[in-house]
């Protein structure tokens, strides 16, 4: 945290630097409680307004994998446009690596025919010379 005192003129203010308790959570992590605690409540309490908006539970689960923090599953819709939103982003970073590629590629060619034209000069001056 800084903290600025102020002398008789602005240009004689004075910043001096206060240390917060070693014990003191930052806002991130408060905010990070904050989220887990409405997650869980919405979650669980089948009366809450914004419970309605989860997606239906999912009572089979016939893989072994980690245990989740929720019994919910996505929709066949939703799903899908997560499907296409993850092609078109993995088809975007490919189409701007090969951008970028290309960008390269002509960078190096027009440096080598600037290279060209500086040795076409020099070979011309030994040659007048």
């Amino acid at each position: 945290m800084l903290h600025r005192s102020g002398g008789a003129f602005p240009h004689q203010q004075t910043a001096t630097v206060l240390h917060c308790a070693a014990d003191h959570t930052d806002i991130s992590g408060m905010v990070n409680d904050a989220e887990d605690k409405l997650f869980h409540k919405i979650l669980y309490d089948a009366s809450h307004v914004l419970s309605m908006f989860l997606p239906e539970r999912c009572n089979e689960l016939t893989y072994s994998l980690r245990t989740r923090r929720h019994d919910r599953t996505l929709s066949r819709v939703t799903r899908l446009i997560l499907t296409i939103i993850f092609i078109i982003g993995s088809f975007l970073k490919i189409v701007i690596s090969i951008y970028s590629l290309i960008i390269v590629f002509m960078r190096l060619v027009m440096f080598i025919k600037r290279m060209c034209y500086v040795m076409l000069n020099v070979c011309e001056i030994n040659l007048i010379r």
